[in-house]
């Protein structure tokens, strides 16, 4: 068995019924667009107009960022998901848990990288480089919602580290082009 499977069972199978509860809110689509509006109200707050355009900067490279990701890198590495391979497992699906004895049949829905690692991850590392003060912030939720895949039977933690990487790469090109966006010149 592999270190990244040894790693999904450990993390995928070690339960509680808070987690249970609690975890699924980090792969929300709702959940994690209003942590970020939030999160750009507050920048808002502090840092005037330079917030809003790096939120609309943000919205851009998020956008970016799912196209790559769901469009050129997941049908290039066509990894199937976790669900579609491996048995006993936990899956969360349709809002509710399912213990899965074995796996469900094959379906052209791909694990490689993590779109919601690559989105969050790409959004939290361009707002922590833009804000550093906001950065323990704008980070965790990334860490979280990988978490939340992986405890919800839907990537292994290598798909996981790939998006944070593609993420990454991708919010650290678009600080780098704007990063003198917005800011007064003397």
């Amino acid at each position: 068995m592999s270190l990244d499977t040894e790693l999904f069972y450990l993390l995928n199978t070690s339960r509680h019924p808070v987690l249970d509860r609690i975890i699924p809110l980090f792969s929300s689509q709702e959940f994690i667009i209003a942590f970020f509006v939030a999160l750009c109200s507050l920048a808002a707050i502090r840092y005037g107009r330079r917030a809003l355009l790096t939120a609309l900067i943000a919205v851009i490279l998020v956008a970016g960022a799912d196209f790559i990701c769901g469009q050129v890198a997941k049908p290039f590495f066509k990894r199937p998901r976790p669900y579609y391979q491996l048995d006993h497992l936990y899956l969360r699906k349709s809002g509710n848990w399912h213990f899965l004895k074995k796996p469900l049949p094959l379906r052209p829905r791909y694990s490689l990288p993590s779109c919601h690692a690559t989105n969050t991850f790409a959004a939290g590392l361009y707002l922590a480089l833009t804000f550093p003060r906001l950065a323990p912030l704008s980070l965790a939720l990334p860490l979280l919602t990988g978490y939340s895949r992986i405890y919800g039977g839907h990537h292994y933690p290598g798909d996981v580290l790939a998006g944070y990487l593609l993420g990454g790469l991708l919010a650290i090109l678009a600080w780098l082009l704007t990063r003198n966006t917005g800011r007064r010149r003397s």
